[in-house]
């Protein structure tokens, strides 16, 4: 089912369905609230290094409601976020989460294309990287299907007891493999 999705950059008055979406989400939840709204907040002040992204899709009405009840609320609602970093010549693709009741109707895939056509706007950026927790099968086909490809594994030893695997798409075609090995 193909949505009716607007994607635009966060703003404060996003953080509560933000925080619904972390704590409802397999991959992060309550452990990860604070130390995600300062990165939120970090790039709401230096833009210049990252950029929060919303999905709103159109409320459904409360059956319950009246007319002007219905009118009166806000007609659309915060389903997704992301958070990109830009370091050096790369845009980094930091949190992706979707609501589990949206995921896999498109919205991660609008995401991509808001990073991809932002970097392509910006000669400075040349890649954009992903990272996957090898836990999390459904990331790495996804940044696959989007076009990433691998180009990093790292082994975690500090009781993590899990690996990440680093992907990169490039922006501009003719790149050389050095751009791939930028550290993160």
């Amino acid at each position: 089912m193909v949505l009716d999705v607007e994607i635009r950059e966060y703003t404060d008055n996003d953080w509560e369905s933000i925080k619904l979406l972390i704590l409802e989400s397999k991959y992060y939840g309550p452990s990860v609230l604070k130390s995600e709204k300062k990165r939120i907040e970090f790039y709401e002040e230096v833009p210049e290094n990252g950029r929060t992204y919303v999905a709103l899709v159109p409320k459904e009405p409360l059956e319950n409601e009246n007319i002007e009840q219905k009118e009166s609320q806000e007609q659309k609602k915060v389903v997704a976020y992301m958070v990109t970093n830009f370091f050096g010549r790369a845009i980094f693709l930091l949190s992706v989460v979707v609501a589990k009741e949206y995921q896999q109707r498109g919205i991660g895939k609008k995401f991509v294309q808001v990073a991809k056509d932002f970097g392509e706007a910006d000669p400075q950026y040349n890649i954009l990287r992903g990272f996957a927790d090898d836990r999390n099968l459904g990331i790495h086909t996804f940044l696959l299907k989007q076009g990433f490809k691998t180009c990093g594994y790292i082994n975690h030893d500090l009781n993590f007891n899990h690996s990440t695997i680093h992907y990169v798409f490039h922006l501009r075609e003719g790149k050389e493999e050095s751009d791939i090995l930028i550290s993160a």
